[in-house]
C-alpha cells in the first residue's frame, strides 16, 4: 500500500494491491483518487508610492466542469486605478497544445503629466507634475495560440474597446472618446527559474499590433514592441540582469496606446509615466545580490543603471535626448509578494557637463494589480 499526493488535479492518490485467482497468481492494483478542490478565492494587497493601497480579490474555478478550463473574476485597485476582469481560458484544448482565452474588462487609470521645470541652473533639472488625466477602457479580447513546450506561447489576439479620456486638472490632454479595434500577434518566452528574484533564465516579449482591419469606427494604427532580458549567476548569490526594450508606432497611435517610461522598475529618477510617446528605446543593467542575512525574509540588494528615452515622432529621436538613471534597491521576498525600497537619480549629458535631477524615493509591497493592455 502506498500514498501519493498529486500536485495537479488530485489532492490525494491511494494505491491498494490485492491478489486474485485460485492460487493468487494475479496482483491487482486499484487507484483511489480524491480530486482537489478547484474553487478558489484569493485575496491580494499592493501598496506603493504611486497609487497607495490597492486591495484585490480573485474568485476562480481552475477546473471548470472537470474539463481543465478556468473561469475567474478579478477585482482590485485603489483611488487612482481600478480593474475588473472576467475571463475564461484553457492552456490546452483537448489533447493539443493550443490555448484559448476570452476576457471582458473595465479598467480605470489616472495618469500624471510631467514637464521640465524652470532651467535656472545647467547642472540641475526638475521634472514637475503639471497635470493629470483619467483613462477609462471598457472592452474585451479573444486570443488563440499554441504553447512553446513549457517555455512560452505564440498567440493571435483580437481586441475591441471603448476608450474615454478625461482631463482631471491642468492637463493639455482634451477630453476624448474613441474605439479600439485591433489584431495583435505576439510571442512570449519565460524561462526564469523562480519569481521574484530569479537567478537564471530569459524573458522575451514580442508583439505586432494593427488596427487597420476595423470592426467598428476606430482610429487605424500599427504598433510593435520588443523586450528581452536575461539573468546570469556569475557567482553564488551574485546575479547580472541586462534588459533591452524597443517600441515603435506610427503617428496615428492614440494616447491610450502610447509607450511609457519611468518608475521603480523601469527608470530610476523618473516617476511612473514620466514620459509618454510613440517611440521607445531603453536599456538597463542590474546587479542583484542575495544578502547573507535575512530581514525577517530572504533579502536582496540590487543596483541598476538605466538608459533611454521616449519620443512623440521618429524624426525627433536624437542622441542628446537620451536620459540616464542610477539607483539601489533593498528587496524582501515576503509571502504576499516582493517588498522593495529604492532610491534613484536621473541625469543627462549637456555638452561637456552633466545635469542632475532630484533624488527619487520609491517603495512597493506586493504584486502589481492585474491589467490587460501591455506597454
Amino acid at each position: 500500500m502506498a500514498n501519493l499526493y498529486g500536485t495537479n488535479l488530485f489532492e490525494q492518490m491511494h494505491l491498494s494491491v490485492h491478489h486474485e485467482g485460485d492460487s493468487s497468481q494475479w496482483n491487482v492494483t486499484t487507484i483511489h483518487t480524491r480530486e482537489r478542490n478547484t474553487e478558489l478565492i484569493r485575496f491580494g494587497l499592493r501598496v506603493d508610492n504611486e497609487r497607495n493601497i490597492q486591495p484585490s480579490i480573485d474568485v476562480r474555478d481552475e477546473n471548470l466542469f472537470g474539463a481543465g478550463a478556468e473561469i475567474g473574476l478579478m477585482i482590485g485597485g485603489g483611488t487612482r486605478n481600478q480593474s475588473s476582469v472576467a475571463e475564461i481560458k484553457t492552456t490546452r484544448i483537448f489533447n493539443t497544445y493550443l490555448t484559448f482565452n476570452v476576457k471582458g474588462y473595465s479598467i480605470v487609470r489616472d495618469i500624471n503629466v510631467y514637464d521640465d521645470g524652470p532651467a535656472n541652473n545647467l547642472s540641475w533639472f526638475e521634472r514637475d507634475r503639471v497635470g493629470e488625466y483619467e483613462e477609462r477602457r471598457y472592452g474585451g479580447l479573444i486570443s488563440f495560440g499554441t504553447q512553446l513546450e513549457r517555455l512560452g506561447s505564440v498567440t493571435v489576439e483580437g481586441r475591441l474597446e471603448k476608450i474615454n479620456v478625461y482631463n482631471i486638472f491642468n492637463s493639455t490632454i482634451t477630453n476624448q472618446e474613441y474605439n479600439i479595434s485591433s489584431i495583435r500577434f505576439g510571442t512570449s518566452v519565460d524561462t526564469q527559474d523562480k519569481f521574484p528574484y530569479p537567478t537564471d533564465g530569459i524573458v522575451l516579449d514580442f508583439s505586432y499590433e494593427s488596427a487597420l482591419m476595423k470592426l467598428v469606427d476606430a482610429p487605424g494604427f500599427t504598433k510593435m514592441y520588443f523586450s528581452y532580458e536575461t539573468y546570469h549567476t556569475i557567482y553564488t548569490g551574485h546575479v547580472i540582469h541586462p534588459r533591452f526594450m524597443i517600441g515603435v508606432a506610427d503617428e496615428t497611435l492614440p494616447i491610450s496606446e502610447q509607450f511609457s517610461l519611468g518608475g521603480q522598475q523601469d527608470f530610476f529618477g523618473f516617476r511612473e509615466d514620466n514620459v509618454r510617446g510613440r517611440q521607445l528605446l531603453a536599456a538597463s543593467l542590474e546587479y542583484q545580490y542575495k544578502l547573507p542575512f535575512s530581514l525577517f525574509f530572504d533579502s536582496y540588494f540590487k543596483a541598476r543603471y538605466d538608459f533611454g528615452s521616449v519620443w512623440t515622432k521618429t524624426e525627433e529621436m536624437r542622441l542628446k535626448d537620451f536620459k540616464h538613471g542610477v539607483g539601489v534597491t533593498i528587496g524582501l521576498d515576503t509571502p504576499i509578494g516582493p517588498a522593495e525600497f529604492s532610491l534613484g537619480r536621473s541625469f543627462y549629458f549637456l555638452n561637456r557637463s552633466m545635469s542632475f535631477g532630484p533624488f527619487a524615493a520609491y517603495f512597493s509591497i506586493g504584486y502589481p494589480i492585474f491589467g490587460v493592455v501591455r506597454n
